[in-house]
């Protein structure tokens, strides 16, 4: 982890001259080197895990019920994220992850504050029906 924030940092000094004072955020502009950063470096390293342990059932963890609890929750608020748009997930890992403003997150993607706020508000719906339905299951 280390290693990626320290190449953010790098790549943006490297590219600190392509940065347009007053575009947007510079916070915006290094979220979006490290969003690419972290984007490459999980397409380098897909993880394959033996059929053993893709199957293997909670009490065969090594892991006390909370941390398993909270491994499946990831996972499932994971596969929820693919069930959004590109366009979704970016609006909603920018509002609560990255903690930006709308303001900010509609110029960093380009689009209309009133676009970024549907985005997010269709966004957690999306994710809403899939938990729940997940719950159900």
């Amino acid at each position: 982890m280390e290693d990626l924030v320290a190449q953010v940092f790098l790549k943006a000094w490297e590219n600190l001259d392509r940065y347009k004072r007053g575009s947007s955020p510079f916070i915006a502009w290094l979220y979006t080197i490290a969003r690419h950063l972290v984007i490459d470096h999980y397409r380098s390293k897909k993880k394959i895990l033996p059929l053993e342990e893709a199957i293997a059932l909670p009490s065969d963890l090594d892991m006390p019920d909370q941390e398993a609890q909270l491994h499946f929750d990831l996972e499932a608020m994971r596969d929820a994220l693919q069930m959004l748009s590109k366009d979704q997930q970016q609006a909603l890992i920018l509002k609560y992850i990255a903690g930006l403003p709308n303001d900010s997150i509609a110029k960093v993607m380009n689009k209309q504050e009133g676009t970024v706020r549907g985005l997010q508000m269709r966004g957690l719906q999306t994710l809403a029906k899939y938990m729940i339905e997940k719950e159900r299951i």
